[in-house]
């Protein structure tokens, strides 16, 4: 006799809870995100000094601040937040490109 198997991918157990911590870790995300656009819109000095070190022209800053805001809004929106999350994760890749190379050399 075939066994049934339960391929319901609704939650099981206390839901509220589970809503209540999707939205502190989301909100944890979007403070981190908020916090590098930040910093970039306003180059200070760390930001600036990491900039100079990887090569990125400092007159771009604002863009790269401008575009992570996007991405935050983005991700900040139920309905776009995958969008906005694959766009971070672009944005990060394309800030440390240099030389042909994906991530900086230590």
């Amino acid at each position: 006799m075939p066994r049934s198997v339960n391929l319901s991918i609704e939650a099981h157990g206390n839901s509220q809870a589970m809503h209540r911590t999707g939205w502190i870790l989301s909100g944890i995300v979007i403070a981190f995100m908020a916090a590098d656009a930040g910093s970039n819109l306003l180059a200070i000095a760390p930001i600036k000094k990491a900039a100079l070190e990887t090569g990125y022209p400092l007159d771009k800053m604002w863009l790269i601040g401008a575009l992570a805001l996007i991405c935050l809004v983005l991700y900040a929106i139920a309905s776009t937040s995958v969008l906005g999350a694959i766009m971070r994760v672009v944005l990060a890749t394309v800030r440390y490109r240099e030389d042909g190379r994906t991530m900086p050399e230590k």
